[in-house]
This record gives C-alpha cells, structure tokens and sequence, in this order.
C-alpha cells in the first residue's frame, strides 16, 4: 500500500535487533556526530541524556553491552514526532525500562509499539491491535481482556490435543486387541 507522510513528519525507528543498524568499529560519539551531524561536545552530551556514561562515549560499539547499545540506539530517537518500537525493553534492567516508559508517556508525537512487555503495554495504555489471520484489526477491550481472551484461547487448545491424544491412544489399543485377536484365532486354527 501507498502511505503519505505530512511534510515535517521525521519517524524513527528503534529495532529489536538495532546491533545490525549500529556501526560497531565507531565510537557512539562518532556515531552521533555523523548522524545527526553535532559536533563532538553536543554528541557526548546527547549521549549523556540517555544515561550512557562518560567513558562509553569513546570506545567502539562493538565492546559496550547491550544494555548500552540500546542507549545508544535509543538517542537517535531524539529528532523524530512518529516513534516505531520493536520490543525496546529487550537489553534493557528495570531502572532504564522505567525511564523508558516515563519517556513515552510523556513523548507528545505518535508511538507504534511492538512488545511482549505487559507492564510497559499497561502503563502506556495502549490502543491494541491484533494482527491475525493477514490482518491487523484494533481490539475494542484493554490489554488485560485481551490476555484472558488468548489465554482462553489457548487452554481451549490444549483441551483440544489432549483429546486427540487420548482418542489416538485409544484407536492404538483397539488395533492392537484387533491384531491379537486375530492371532488368537490363527492359533486356534492351528490347533
């Protein structure tokens, strides 16, 4: 499908895997430097906003830890009004998870979000959609209806391969009765 964007519009995107968009051999400071085109002072600082400390501005990515390269992932976020998140919780320790969530709360622009995060989904009072069967329809209840309904679903499910199990088992022993009975009978013959 087409999709026009209104001129202004800047949207960023943040990726669950975001360690295969991050130049690893650059410094994060590098990184943003080039990215945003900043001088050296004014990456380190934007840097610092997103808790990233001091002696990280200046070793390659490739040796920060992943809670790091998230921060770093997370400061090009900065410009955009439209944010994609695909699970941002991922690398991330409850501290920064909670700053994340206050940020997006917070955050005026518009926010599609991927995640299996319930407290986050919980506390951004999510519109949900549901993608299903090849289509994305918006789910008129809350998140915590939502997980009953699967939950539901699910149960329903495993009832369902129980009993298909259990009527397999069954179709197995009376085989088995039918092979045995006809070995008995080839046995009485032989007598």
């Amino acid at each position: 499908g087409n999709v026009d964007v209104k001129k202004g519009t800047v949207i960023s995107k943040y990726y669950q895997h975001f360690e295969y968009f991050l130049p690893m051999d650059t410094t994060p400071s590098e990184f943003l430097q080039s990215f945003y085109n900043l001088n050296v002072t004014d990456a380190r600082k934007h840097l610092s906003e997103f808790n990233l400390e001091s002696e990280t501005h200046t070793i390659p990515i490739e040796k920060c830890s992943g809670g790091q390269k998230s921060r770093i992932a997370f400061s090009t976020l900065a410009l955009g009004n439209i944010l994609i998140l695909d699970e941002p919780t991922n690398h991330l320790d409850i501290e920064t998870i909670e700053g994340l969530s206050n940020a997006l709360r917070e955050f005026e622009g518009g926010i599609v979000l991927v995640s299996h995060d319930a407290k986050l989904i919980r506390e951004l009072d999510c519109s949900l959609y549901v993608c299903k069967d090849n289509q994305i329809v918006k789910y008129r209840g809350d998140f915590d209806q939502y997980r009953e309904e699967v939950l539901k679903e699910i149960e329903q499910q495993v009832e369902q391969a129980i009993k298909q199990k259990t009527k397999k088992k069954k179709f197995k022993e009376e085989k088995q009765k039918v092979i045995i009975s006809e070995n008995d009978t080839e046995q009485i013959k032989a007598l």
